[in-house]
């Protein structure tokens, strides 16, 4: 995860560092939870536009119960990309909206 949190820091072509975090997070799918809330932190410090860290790091607030910061993850990365459904989907089972 750090070599990815590292390829977003410094990528300076924002397309290819999201395919870089995609493909890594593609690779690991139903593996979340290995994964730290901090790493998603560390990511999202490192490039504040991108949903994909917010959603992620939403879904381990979610399995630590932490609704608050769920709610408000889905809704920010819904703000940074309007038609992510992952992040619709997810905010609507999770809270009914």
């Amino acid at each position: 995860m750090k070599v990815v949190v590292l390829s977003l820091r410094f990528a300076k072509n924002r397309k290819r560092a999201e395919e870089l975090y995609t493909q890594f997070i593609d690779n690991i799918r139903g593996q979340v939870k290995y994964l730290s809330d901090w790493d998603y932190t560390s990511a999202i410090q490192n490039i504040r536009q991108f949903e994909v860290p917010l959603y992620n790091r939403g879904l381990i607030c979610y399995r630590k119960g932490f609704f608050k910061d769920v709610e408000s993850d889905f809704r920010r990365a819904l703000e940074l990309k309007h038609n992510f459904k992952d992040a619709k989907k997810s905010l609507r089972q999770t809270f009914g909206q």
